[in-house]
């Protein structure tokens, strides 16, 4: 179970974002249609198991983005919105949260299927976030405040490496590097 697609309509100051977590996948989505379908892609890293991994500038949204994955597991009764894909070699499964489908067409190469109780599907999935940002000082306890405990994610952020040694830290953070350095789906 890969996720491969998140819409976020609107959490916190993320506002009508669509984002694609695998190559393996093309999605297409433009609030009235939505098209699913999968292609080729041979990536692979960390020996098979799938990885993704959100990049880019400091401001740019990323802590947001993985809080708003974060807390639609927990948080029933939040204001946020949008919707989760993911797939498997049976299909895709659609997760609304506060999200309608009624007025939305899907085109998919798979069966699709529509999830309405979210956790119910990832805690059925054995599905688990493990989100490691570079925050590694004083700026990792903003973080740690909004820490939510539950069976789905585990924080592995550099500030839970601060009592190891640097040359461990160091040879994570080469080993991620390279693989972003190395990668074909960086660049696209």
């Amino acid at each position: 179970m890969k996720l491969v697609y998140l819409y976020v309509a609107k959490h916190n100051v993320l506002e009508e974002i669509g984002m694609r977590f695998s190559s393996a996948h093309q999605i297409q989505f433009d609030n009235k249609n939505l098209y699913i379908n999968r292609c080729d892609s041979n990536l692979e890293y960390y020996h098979g198991i799938q990885t993704t991994a959100i990049i880019g500038k400091n401001g740019s949204g990323k802590s947001t983005l993985l809080d708003f994955i974060e807390s639609s597991y927990s948080d029933t009764e939040s204001e946020s919105s949008g919707f989760f894909i993911w797939g498997d070699d049976n299909g895709y499964y659609i997760c609304p949260i506060n999200y309608s489908f009624e007025s939305i067409e899907i085109n998919s190469d798979m069966p699709i299927n529509i999830n309405i109780n979210y956790r119910r599907f990832l805690n059925n999935h054995q599905v688990r976030l493990v989100k490691a940002n570079n925050l590694s000082g004083s700026e990792s306890n903003l973080i740690t405040r909004k820490f939510r405990k539950n069976i789905f994610s585990h924080d592995l952020s550099l500030a839970q490496y601060n009592s190891g040694s640097s040359s461990k830290l160091a040879k994570r953070i080469t080993r991620l590097m390279s693989f972003f350095i190395e990668s074909s789906w960086v660049n696209e």
